[in-house]
């Protein structure tokens, strides 16, 4: 097992920035400043966040061997994604807290979002400034998916585009997207009282708005188990499913 070094680094984030099953470990690299390393044959790589949040991607062709050469150094708390095939090989000789499935969408830039309901008069829908931190990490314990990577939320503002639809001060929905080369990787939450009420699909058209701009594909991931609603999301902005990955956490290893 190999590290690269920075100019490998960043050649491997551009080569997987094309790809929407790989492009979170793309963001990995060129956002949150990860490290890379690969096998001997360049078959498999691992792409491990510098920011302390635990996440770790595999990628590649690798067999069973060389995907463990990866794991075992590893510390238990570590969230791993790779894709299914991948699992399906060690699947026997590791024990996960949990294993989940991601779905990965992604379509044309810019597109319209069909069979909205109207926009609610009692929000409005903008851009998250500076100026709405407080709001922002004012949001429930399980919003916080939207922070892995970030030490701080400020970072988000600094490197991603975010929309909230507000009553007032009160942030009932968000929109984050990164941007990258290739696709913008999208995130959203609604508070559990405003969902069903099309908060979060007019944040995220207006992000789709800035994406005709810069020409970037969104890359929309949802775990499977969230369901129809953000997959009824999808459709409406004419996304299409391009892949799956296994989300594998506290993975023990059998001796």
């Amino acid at each position: 097992m190999r590290r690269l070094d920075t100019r490998g680094t960043r050649a491997l984030a551009l080569k997987f920035a094309g790809d929407p099953r790989t492009a979170r470990a793309h963001f990995a690299i060129e956002i949150g400043g990860a490290s890379a390393w690969r096998t001997n044959d360049s078959r498999c790589y691992a792409v491990a966040s510098e920011e302390g949040t635990g996440e770790v991607h595999l990628i590649g062709n690798g067999e069973a061997g060389e995907i463990m050469e990866f794991l075992r150094p590893l510390p238990q708390d570590a969230r791993i994604n790779m894709s299914r095939h991948m699992f399906a090989q060690i699947s026997g000789m590791v024990t996960p807290r949990s294993v989940r499935t991601i779905e990965i969408y992604t379509g044309p830039a810019g597109m319209t979002p069909i069979r909205v309901p109207p926009p609610r008069t009692d929000f409005d829908v903008r851009a998250v400034l500076y100026s709405d931190l407080p709001a922002l990490s004012s949001l429930p314990y399980d919003a916080g998916f939207l922070f892995e990577g970030y030490k701080d939320p400020r970072n988000i503002l600094a490197h991603s585009t975010a929309y909230g639809a507000f009553n007032g001060t009160r942030l009932a929905s968000l929109a984050i997207a990164e941007l990258g080369r290739t696709f913008a990787s999208i995130w959203t939450y609604t508070l559990h009282d405003l969902r069903g009420k099309g908060l979060a699909t007019h944040c995220v058209a207006s992000i789709m708005d800035n994406l005709r701009l810069t020409g970037e594909r969104p890359l929309f991931t949802i775990r499977a188990e969230n369901g129809s609603p953000e997959r009824a999301m999808a459709r409406r902005f004419g996304w299409e499913m391009a892949g799956e990955l296994a989300m594998v956490e506290r993975c023990h290893i059998a001796l």
